[in-house]
Protein backbone atom coordinates (compact mmCIF):
# COMPACT_ATOMS: atom_id res chain seq x y z
CA UNK A 1 0.00 0.00 0.00
CA UNK A 2 1.41 3.55 -1.01
CA UNK A 3 2.47 5.68 2.06
CA UNK A 4 0.14 8.77 1.11
CA UNK A 5 -3.14 5.84 0.86
CA UNK A 6 -2.55 4.69 4.26
CA UNK A 7 -2.00 7.60 6.20
CA UNK A 8 -5.72 8.96 4.36
CA UNK A 9 -7.03 5.71 5.19
CA UNK A 10 -6.10 6.35 8.88
CA UNK A 11 -7.48 9.88 8.16
CA UNK A 12 -10.41 8.23 7.47
CA UNK A 13 -10.72 5.46 10.29
CA UNK A 14 -9.80 8.20 12.94
CA UNK A 15 -13.40 10.12 11.80
CA UNK A 16 -15.28 6.91 12.41
CA UNK A 17 -13.42 5.13 15.53
CA UNK A 18 -12.43 7.21 18.27
CA UNK A 19 -9.89 4.12 19.72
CA UNK A 20 -8.44 2.74 16.93
CA UNK A 21 -7.90 2.27 13.14
CA UNK A 22 -9.01 -1.28 12.18
CA UNK A 23 -8.39 -1.97 8.66
CA UNK A 24 -9.89 -5.98 9.18
CA UNK A 25 -11.93 -7.90 11.26
CA UNK A 26 -11.12 -10.66 13.48
CA UNK A 27 -12.79 -13.39 9.99
CA UNK A 28 -10.46 -11.10 8.04
CA UNK A 29 -13.85 -8.96 6.29
CA UNK A 30 -12.66 -5.10 5.59
CA UNK A 31 -13.89 -2.48 7.59
CA UNK A 32 -12.51 0.45 6.23
CA UNK A 33 -14.22 -0.76 2.96
CA UNK A 34 -17.05 -0.37 3.55
CA UNK A 35 -16.40 3.06 5.57
CA UNK A 36 -14.76 4.32 2.15
CA UNK A 37 -17.64 3.59 0.26
CA UNK A 38 -19.84 5.71 2.86
CA UNK A 39 -17.06 8.47 2.46
CA UNK A 40 -16.03 8.75 -0.52
CA UNK A 41 -19.67 9.52 -1.99
CA UNK A 42 -20.83 12.68 -3.21
CA UNK A 43 -24.81 11.58 -3.25
CA UNK A 44 -27.12 13.11 -0.37
CA UNK A 45 -27.63 9.17 0.16
CA UNK A 46 -26.31 6.21 0.09
CA UNK A 47 -27.20 2.66 -0.57
CA UNK A 48 -24.35 0.25 0.70
CA UNK A 49 -24.96 -3.63 -0.70
CA UNK A 50 -23.24 -6.60 -0.90
CA UNK A 51 -22.56 -7.80 -5.11
CA UNK A 52 -24.36 -10.45 -4.62
CA UNK A 53 -27.80 -9.46 -3.45
CA UNK A 54 -31.20 -8.76 -4.78
CA UNK A 55 -33.94 -6.67 -4.43
CA UNK A 56 -37.54 -6.18 -5.10
CA UNK A 57 -38.69 -2.34 -4.74
CA UNK A 58 -42.77 -2.28 -3.34
CA UNK A 59 -42.14 1.35 -2.02
CA UNK A 60 -39.14 0.25 0.40
CA UNK A 61 -36.77 2.76 -0.90
CA UNK A 62 -39.01 5.24 -0.85
CA UNK A 63 -39.93 4.93 2.88
CA UNK A 64 -36.08 4.59 3.65
CA UNK A 65 -35.73 8.14 1.90
CA UNK A 66 -38.60 9.70 4.01
CA UNK A 67 -37.18 8.15 6.80
CA UNK A 68 -33.73 9.59 6.73
CA UNK A 69 -35.00 12.84 5.58
CA UNK A 70 -37.40 13.19 8.55
CA UNK A 71 -34.00 11.91 10.89
CA UNK A 72 -36.30 9.30 12.13
CA UNK A 73 -33.10 6.66 11.68
CA UNK A 74 -29.14 6.80 11.34
CA UNK A 75 -29.07 3.56 9.48
CA UNK A 76 -31.87 2.07 7.33
CA UNK A 77 -32.22 -1.84 5.81
CA UNK A 78 -34.26 -2.93 3.07
CA UNK A 79 -36.84 -6.04 3.82
CA UNK A 80 -35.04 -9.08 4.45
CA UNK A 81 -36.80 -12.28 2.06
CA UNK A 82 -38.50 -13.67 4.62
CA UNK A 83 -37.70 -12.12 7.90
CA UNK A 84 -40.70 -12.09 9.66
CA UNK A 85 -39.87 -11.59 13.81
CA UNK A 86 -39.67 -8.45 15.35
CA UNK A 87 -37.63 -5.86 13.45
CA UNK A 88 -36.23 -4.54 17.06
CA UNK A 89 -34.61 -7.78 17.75
CA UNK A 90 -32.77 -8.00 14.55
CA UNK A 91 -28.62 -7.50 14.31
CA UNK A 92 -27.50 -4.71 11.86
CA UNK A 93 -26.21 -6.52 8.34
CA UNK A 94 -24.15 -4.85 6.51
CA UNK A 95 -25.20 -6.60 3.25
CA UNK A 96 -27.42 -3.66 2.20
CA UNK A 97 -28.09 -0.90 3.84
CA UNK A 98 -28.92 3.00 3.39
CA UNK A 99 -28.13 6.45 5.30
CA UNK A 100 -27.68 9.74 4.82
CA UNK A 101 -23.82 10.17 5.53
CA UNK A 102 -23.99 13.36 6.75
CA UNK A 103 -26.51 13.00 9.39
CA UNK A 104 -24.45 9.79 10.29
CA UNK A 105 -21.83 11.35 10.88
CA UNK A 106 -22.77 14.35 13.16
CA UNK A 107 -25.03 11.62 14.77
CA UNK A 108 -23.19 8.08 15.03
CA UNK A 109 -19.61 9.30 15.02
CA UNK A 110 -16.78 9.04 16.23
CA UNK A 111 -17.82 5.38 17.73
CA UNK A 112 -15.71 2.56 19.73
CA UNK A 113 -13.87 0.20 17.85
CA UNK A 114 -15.04 -2.23 19.59
CA UNK A 115 -12.95 -5.70 20.03
CA UNK A 116 -13.42 -9.59 20.81
CA UNK A 117 -13.33 -11.11 24.12
CA UNK A 118 -10.30 -10.61 26.07
CA UNK A 119 -9.30 -14.67 25.87
CA UNK A 120 -10.14 -14.43 21.82
CA UNK A 121 -8.22 -10.89 21.36
CA UNK A 122 -5.23 -12.68 23.22
CA UNK A 123 -5.36 -15.53 20.82
CA UNK A 124 -5.66 -13.28 17.79
CA UNK A 125 -2.78 -11.09 19.28
CA UNK A 126 -0.28 -13.74 19.30
CA UNK A 127 -0.85 -15.31 15.59
CA UNK A 128 -0.81 -11.41 14.57
CA UNK A 129 -4.47 -11.30 13.02
CA UNK A 130 -7.41 -8.84 13.42
CA UNK A 131 -8.81 -8.39 16.85
CA UNK A 132 -11.62 -6.24 15.84
CA UNK A 133 -15.54 -7.41 15.56
CA UNK A 134 -16.90 -6.61 12.41
CA UNK A 135 -18.57 -3.69 11.54
CA UNK A 136 -22.31 -4.82 11.90
CA UNK A 137 -21.61 -6.08 14.95
CA UNK A 138 -19.49 -2.89 15.60
CA UNK A 139 -23.21 -1.05 14.30
CA UNK A 140 -25.05 -3.34 16.49
CA UNK A 141 -23.24 -2.60 20.01
CA UNK A 142 -23.88 0.49 19.45
CA UNK A 143 -27.51 0.29 18.59
CA UNK A 144 -27.60 -1.34 21.85
CA UNK A 145 -26.14 1.59 23.60
CA UNK A 146 -28.87 3.82 22.25
CA UNK A 147 -25.33 5.74 19.93
CA UNK A 148 -27.42 4.64 16.42
CA UNK A 149 -30.99 4.66 15.49
CA UNK A 150 -31.73 1.31 13.45
CA UNK A 151 -34.32 -0.07 11.56
CA UNK A 152 -35.32 -2.99 8.48
CA UNK A 153 -38.21 -1.95 7.06
CA UNK A 154 -41.41 -4.05 6.93
CA UNK A 155 -41.80 -7.16 3.95
CA UNK A 156 -44.99 -5.45 2.53
CA UNK A 157 -42.21 -3.04 0.89
CA UNK A 158 -40.47 -5.10 -1.03
CA UNK A 159 -37.01 -7.22 -0.05
CA UNK A 160 -33.86 -8.13 -0.29
CA UNK A 161 -32.11 -11.21 -0.89
CA UNK A 162 -28.70 -12.42 -0.54
CA UNK A 163 -27.64 -15.32 -2.88
CA UNK A 164 -25.80 -17.99 -1.03
CA UNK A 165 -22.71 -19.46 -3.17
Amino acid sequence: MNLAVKYEMQDMLKKWFKNATPIRCQAGTPIAAFIQAVEETDGELVLRCDCDMLFFDNGWLKIAQELLEEGAFDLIEPPRFGVTKNKQEISISTRAFLLRPSDFKKNCLPMKAHRLDFLRWIHRYIHSRPTYLPLEQMFTLEKIKGNLGHCILNNQLGYSLHIPT
